[in-house]
């Protein structure tokens, strides 16, 4: 386990104190695909750590960011790492039906939020080109 205050390696982290703590294996999701990351609760023996954010630095590096709101974390620390499932399937289903709504709206049955509105949203409307094969017939490239 690293601890990380400030982007620089520390010994510890003591309570009241933010930073970040990577660990060789976690069950919390990193931020990735458009998808937030998970929070949730790391615990020891006389150690409670408020994940708040969970990222993914330089390929599989997975850091968890927040506070440590009781104790002092520091290398060697028994951890027991708890996700916030609640809050997880919340996203997880609220991903998913945006998927759904920008397959709907990208689909050659419906009309682009941009032909409805003349405006883009940003995400199902990337840029189009003529030769683009997400280009629908009789909407406007744009």
């Amino acid at each position: 386990m690293e601890s990380l205050r400030d982007g620089n390696e520390v010994e510890s982290l003591k309570a009241g104190e933010s930073g970040a703590i990577v660990l060789n294996q976690t069950p919390f999701y990193a931020e990735s695909g458009g998808q937030v990351g998970d929070t949730g609760m790391m615990t020891g023996e006389g150690v409670r750590f408020r994940v708040t954010d969970t990222q993914k630095k330089a390929g599989d590096l997975f850091v968890h960011l927040g506070t440590v709101e009781q104790g002092t974390v520091k290398p060697g620390t028994a951890l027991l790492l708890e996700v916030d499932h609640a809050r997880r399937s919340s996203i997880r289903a609220n991903h998913s039906a945006t998927h759904l709504l920008t397959s709907t709206c990208c689909s050659n049955a419906y009309p682009s939020c941009e032909a409805v509105s003349g405006q883009s949203c940003g995400v199902c409307c990337p840029a189009r080109s003529p030769s683009s094969s997400r280009t629908r017939p009789g909407a406007t490239p744009g």
